[in-house]
């Protein structure tokens, strides 16, 4: 049994991991991954990707939109969380750091 169906709980969740993780696959073939648990919210799908780190920004924002489809209209919890992002430039923090900002100051409906 795959990582993934270990800690996944239901079939939509195995689907949302395959659907991101073959999304990932299409832009950044080198991706790698594993599937986690949140420590603080154990409801949490965390599927962590490890790419170039220069990478990090770029693939936060290519699946952000279908990441937060899966989280509101779905009622998916996952998080992609991609691997080496302390290593990418200060400018891509600040990059990251102003999308996350901008997306929780935007109402919720």
């Amino acid at each position: 049994m795959s990582t993934e169906v270990e800690n996944a709980r239901t079939v939509e969740e195995i689907a949302a991991i395959d659907e991101l993780r073959s999304l990932i696959l299409l832009r950044f073939p080198e991706a790698t991954f594993h599937v986690e648990h949140g420590i603080d919210d154990p409801e949490a799908i965390h599927l962590v990707t490890t790419i170039d780190s220069d990478d990090a920004v770029d693939l936060l924002e290519y699946v952000l939109d279908r990441q937060m489809q899966m989280q509101i209209e779905e009622g998916i919890p996952i998080f992609i969380i991609p691997t080496g992002l302390s290593r990418a430039s200060s400018k891509d923090q600040a990059t990251l750091a102003a999308r996350s900002e901008a997306l929780l100051s935007e109402p919720t409906s």
